[in-house]
C-alpha cells in the first residue's frame, strides 16, 4: 500500500463495497500454522490419501483463527473469519504419515502484517420458505471479504479459491 496512509478510522464492509480493489494488512492474535509454522491470523489444512487423485475429495483439517482486524487505506474493520473468501496459494504442500498411510497435506494461511489484495462481494443464498408458503424461498444477501495474495485480473482473483470454500454455493 505504498503511497497511501492507513488511518485508525473504523469502516464497514458496506463502505468498502463501493471501492474497487484495495490493499489490506491483517492484524490480530496470531499463531504458528501447523505445517509451515508461519505466523497466521487464520489457517486451515486439507489432506487426501496419496493413492487418490486430488479431485476425488479431501478431508479438512482443523481450522484456526477467529476475528481479526483488516487495515485498509479507508480505515480498519474487524473481520469474522466466516465472512472471508481466501483465494491464496498454499503455504505448505507435502506428505504426512497418518494411521500408517501417507497423506498429501495442503495448508493455507493468512499471515499477519502481510499486504493482501481485497474487494468486497455480495453473495446471495436461499433459505427455506415460510411455514404457510413453503414453496417460496426467501433470499438473503451477505457481504464477503475476498482476499488474494496476488493482484486481481479484472474483478477476479488469480489463485483458486481455497478448497474448503468451493462447496459453498453463492450466486
Amino acid at each position: 500500500m505504498a503511497g497511501t496512509e492507513r488511518t485508525d478510522r473504523t469502516v464497514t464492509l458496506e463502505r468498502l463495497a463501493r471501492a474497487d480493489t484495495f490493499g489490506v494488512v491483517l492484524e490480530g492474535e496470531s499463531f504458528p500454522a501447523p505445517f509451515s509454522r508461519r505466523d497466521c491470523v487464520w489457517s486451515e489444512w486439507i489432506y487426501n490419501s496419496a493413492d487418490l487423485p486430488a479431485e476425488s475429495g479431501f478431508h479438512s483439517g482443523e481450522s484456526e483463527g477467529g476475528d481479526f482486524r483488516a487495515k485498509t487505506e479507508f480505515g480498519s474493520l474487524m473481520i469474522d473469519s466466516r465472512t472471508i473468501r481466501p483465494y491464496i496459494a498454499p503455504s505448505f504442500e507435502g506428505g504426512m504419515m497418518r494411521k500408517s498411510e501417507e497423506d498429501l497435506v495442503t495448508e493455507y494461511c493468512l499471515e499477519t502484517s502481510r499486504t493482501y489484495f481485497a474487494r468486497v462481494e455480495a453473495a446471495t443464498y436461499s433459505l427455506p420458505g415460510f411455514r404457510f408458503l413453503p414453496f417460496v424461498p426467501r433470499r438473503r444477501t451477505v457481504l464477503l471479504l475476498v482476499l488474494s495474495d496476488r493482484a486481481f485480473s479484472g474483478r477476479r482473483p488469480v489463485p483458486p479459491l481455497v478448497p474448503t470454500f468451493r462447496g459453498m454455493a453463492w450466486g
